[in-house]
């Protein structure tokens, strides 16, 4: 009768361990993938600001109730890659590069996010409601909004913004 006892708390803090494992296991699955992320950054498309190699938080919380803003530092989803990059410009308004100028609705944008002035012109794109065009801080060595393939950002493919490194 003692060993039947014995075996039925032996069985029950069993059950809880199982348990404690799978909700935890749960509870750190939903955490990732809603609330928060830890992710390595990979290229030098974002210097100075991040380096490769260097992990960052990025939540989706921020945009839960807007978009996102100018010169957030955001992460979208493009094919199987995750990008970091800057927002610069915002939906509804026209982007073009001009002269190592950034210009948003034909007026000159004033930042100092670049690690250097951009050497190649850009006309004119239009961006649409829920569309972003973004930059690496890297400028002249960065896949962005300027490049065919990636383009602009839509507000879906946005999994959140980098809080801090």
């Amino acid at each position: 009768m003692e060993l039947g006892r014995q075996i039925r708390k032996i069985g029950k803090k069993a059950g809880f361990l199982v348990f404690l494992f799978f909700f935890t296991y749960g509870a750190a699955s939903f955490l990732n993938d809603y609330i928060i992320q830890y992710e390595e950054i990979q290229g030098t498309s974002m210097e100075p600001f991040l380096a490769d190699g260097e992990r960052v938080f990025i939540s989706p919380i921020p945009f839960w109730f807007h978009g996102a803003e100018r010169f957030s530092v955001i992460a979208f989803e493009h094919g199987s890659r995750l990008y970091v990059k800057r927002v610069i410009g915002l939906p509804g308004e026209t982007v073009s590069i001009k002269d190592g100028n950034i210009y948003i609705n034909g007026q000159v944008l004033l930042e100092n996010y670049g690690k250097e002035e951009i050497e190649t012109d850009m006309e004119e794109a239009v961006l649409e409601e829920g569309e972003y065009f973004v930059l690496g801080d890297n400028r002249n060595y960065s896949a962005d909004s300027r490049k065919e393939e990636i383009g602009l950002v839509q507000r879906k493919q946005i999994k959140g913004k980098v809080l801090f490194k």
